[in-house]
C-alpha cells in the first residue's frame, strides 16, 4: 500500500528494486517470515529500511503508517478488500506475490466443535473468496 500522492502510485506493480529507497512497513516479526523480503527483496539484494508496525485494533499496516507518510506496507490479498481512502493498492511483480498457506490437525481434535465450526468457516470462505485455492485430499 502507498500513500496517494507517493511517486510509485502511476506504476502498475512494483518490483524489487522499488522497495531501495522506501522504509517498509511491516509486522513485527522476524525477517525470514516475511515473504517479500525473503522471496524477493533478499534475492536481488534490496534491503530498505523497515519500521514495525504497532496494530491499534484491527487496524492493518497500510490503514494509517503509508497515508502519514512513514513508508510503504505490504498487505495480503484479504487485507486490500478494505476501503482506504489516503493509500492505493500496487501488486508486487507483475503476476502479484502468493505463498501457500496450510493447515493440518489430528482426527481427534477435528472432531472438537470449535474447530470444525472454524474449519468448515475457513474452508466457505477461502474456496468462495480467494483466487487459486483448492484442497489437498
Amino acid at each position: 500500500m502507498l500513500p496517494t500522492d507517493h511517486p510509485l502510485r502511476e506504476k502498475r506493480y512494483l518490483s524489487a528494486g522499488d522497495f531501495a529507497r522506501e522504509t517498509l512497513i511491516t509486522y513485527p516479526v522476524p525477517e525470514d517470515r516475511i515473504d517479500l523480503i525473503r522471496r524477493v527483496l533478499k534475492p536481488a539484494g534490496v534491503r530498505p529500511a523497515r519500521r514495525n508496525h504497532r496494530a491499534h485494533g484491527r487496524d492493518p499496516p497500510a490503514g494509517r503508517e503509508p497515508a502519514r507518510g512513514r513508508g510503504i506496507a505490504q498487505l495480503g490479498d484479504q487485507e486490500t478488500t478494505f476501503d482506504y481512502k489516503y493509500v492505493i493498492a500496487r501488486s508486487i511483480g507483475r503476476k502479484g506475490l502468493w505463498s501457500n498457506l496450510h493447515a493440518a490437525t489430528t482426527a481427534e481434535m477435528a472432531r472438537q466443535p470449535f474447530l470444525r465450526d472454524f474449519l468448515e468457516t475457513a474452508r466457505r470462505a477461502c474456496f468462495s473468496r480467494l483466487d487459486g485455492v483448492v484442497p489437498v485430499r
